[in-house]
């Protein structure tokens, strides 16, 4: 099986934003991969949830809820998990509405909670990645990072700027990854409202035929983000999930 090819055994991961969507499903899809996961999220209901799955997974986990505005709870949960192998950064927010109308307030909730969150939890866990002999720091970027999308200004800004800062970082210590489309409870009632829906649906549907979105996500996440030439599509082609080849972003290791 595609996660069979991952072995993760004996390494540890925080997964930020691990409560829902592509969080979640690269937090667990670690797990299933032989990796001690560490998933934070600010619903705790959520956090014990996922603990819970991680922990009849046979992994070893911890139930911490952690706002990613809040500096010192972050260096908290630096302290609790120690060092560690690999960051993903998966937190977001967004909100759909038409440019003119958003506040300055609501700009920078979504900026805060996509962007600055990222890079406070990169700063804070710098030194414990330094000290892997192969450490990962996985940034979830958009196809917005890119392209523009109807009334979704300050996503598209916040998501451009994580692709902006990881580039920034790639020199020193860090890739990118920037997902296709999946659906997830952010994009799910806007991916209605497009034609193209229906037929990323087909497609979509005839990979989780063959694989779970654990394995997709996880493979293309993790297996990728060490070569960091490949954006993941969501294509199938003989019997493999498919990766395509975009650009070459960063050639530094961490």
């Amino acid at each position: 099986m595609v996660e069979n090819i991952t072995d993760l055994s004996e390494k540890k991961a925080v997964v930020v934003g691990a409560t829902s969507g592509l969080g979640r499903t690269i937090a667990i899809g670690l797990a299933r991969s032989g990796a001690d996961v560490f998933p934070t999220g600010r619903r705790e209901n959520l956090v014990k949830e996922v603990c819970d799955e991680i922990h009849n997974l046979g992994r070893n986990t911890l139930e911490t809820t952690v706002d990613i505005s809040n500096r010192d709870l972050i260096n908290t949960l630096v302290k609790k998990v120690g060092n560690i192998d690999i960051l993903v950064n998966a937190a977001g927010i967004t909100a759909r509405k038409p440019t003119i109308d958003i506040s300055e307030i609501e700009w920078s909730e979504i900026l805060d909670a996509n962007l600055t969150g990222m890079l406070r939890t990169c700063q804070a866990f710098y030194e414990t990645l330094k000290k892997s002999k192969n450490a990962r720091i996985i940034n979830i970027a958009s196809l917005s990072s890119f392209v523009s999308f109807h009334e979704v200004a300050a996503y598209s800004v916040s998501k451009a700027g994580v692709l902006a800062l990881t580039r920034s970082l790639g020199s020193e210590w860090a890739k990118a990854l920037v997902p296709r489309i999946f659906r997830t409870n952010l994009n799910a009632d806007r991916l209605e409202s497009f034609a193209v829906a229906d037929g990323l649906t087909q497609t979509f549907q005839k990979i989780k035929s063959n694989y779970s979105l654990p394995q997709i996500v996880l493979t293309s996440a993790y297996e990728k983000s060490k070569s960091f030439n490949y954006f993941v599509s969501a294509f199938f082609n003989h019997s493999f999930v498919c990766l395509c080849r975009q650009r070459t972003i960063f050639r530094s290791p961490l």
